[in-house]
């Protein structure tokens, strides 16, 4: 007499069904994650802009001053590029505010900025504050600059 075989191979319906809503679970907890990443990506975008704008206006301001053009204090803003736009432009992304402050600095003291004394100076802290849309503070950056004699 033949014995029956209980080595039948394959999937039964409810591990099929047991899979099935495993695979479902995990594809709907990546979806969700997705909107994060996609934030994450925008923000990442916005802040390596900026740094780069930032960069580039201190190191022109400082130029300016170490040839002896003091930039004025100023609201201006940028472009996805960093280039100037008009405020009320729609190219309109960055929003930067610059400050220059003259500062006495003396050899056996810190600089002080603002400048209380009634010394002339010959230094100043020139600042950045960059803020784009969704950001309250936005990043900013500073640089003491000494103006050299004849630098041109």
């Amino acid at each position: 007499m033949k014995q029956p075989s209980n080595n039948q191979k394959g999937l039964s319906l409810v591990e099929c069904i047991v899979a099935l809503g495993l695979t479902t679970v995990a594809i709907v907890s990546l979806i969700s994650m997705q909107s994060m990443a996609w934030r994450g990506a925008g923000k990442s975008d916005y802040l390596g802009r900026a740094i780069g704008i930032i960069q580039r206006e201190l190191e022109q301001n400082q130029l300016a001053i170490m040839k002896g053009s003091i930039p004025a204090n100023a609201q201006t803003c940028a472009d996805k590029e960093g280039s100037p736009v008009a405020c009320n432009s729609a190219e309109k992304m960055f929003t930067l505010n610059k400050t220059t402050t003259p500062c006495f600095c003396s050899g056996t003291t810190a600089c002080v900025c603002p400048n209380t004394a009634a010394a002339p100076t010959n230094t100043w802290r020139f600042n950045v504050r960059i803020t784009w849309p969704g950001s309250e503070r936005g990043m900013g950056s500073s640089v003491i600059v000494s103006r050299q004699a004849a630098f041109d």
